[in-house]
């Protein structure tokens, strides 16, 4: 009988711990579809994670993930997109807590904006973060 109340404890604490953290993945896709040459520099990063630098041909995905406490909407992973024709370094913040409610979240990134495909029946294009960070080919590149 100590057994089975010991288990039952046991089971709530698991069940109570398992809806105060949330594991959530984030992927992103080069949707470029001008031309098949272009790729897609990526990189994002939290206050204390950073995935580096991710070289995508048209149609590659990259994935990463990462635990969230559900009731501390602190969560935040802004990524840097670089393409060959840019000057500008584009920025978007893929993955905010107070925003995304998702646990598998899907990007697909196009020129004009990243695309949020999470619900298959309402695509959104987001803008991307205001434009703050000149780059030379030679700055980026030396990462690939």
């Amino acid at each position: 009988m100590i057994a089975l109340l010991l288990a039952v404890i046991a089971l709530r604490v698991h069940v109570g711990f398992a809806l105060l953290i949330k594991d959530v993945e984030v992927s992103i896709t080069n949707d470029f579809s001008i031309s098949p040459a272009d790729f897609l520099v990526v990189r994002c990063q939290s206050g204390t994670d950073d995935t580096g630098f991710h070289t995508l041909a048209v149609g590659e995905t990259f994935s990463f993930s990462f635990l969230t406490v559900t009731f501390i909407k602190r969560v935040l992973f802004f990524c840097s997109f670089y393409w060959p024709d840019q000057k500008y370094l584009h920025h978007f913040d893929i993955y905010k807590q107070q925003r995304d409610s998702c646990t598998s979240c899907m990007w697909k990134i196009r020129k004009d904006g990243p695309w949020d495909y999470t619900d298959k029946n309402a695509f959104k294009c987001y803008p991307w973060n205001p434009q703050n960070m000149d780059m030379s080919a030679s700055n980026i590149t030396s990462k690939l």
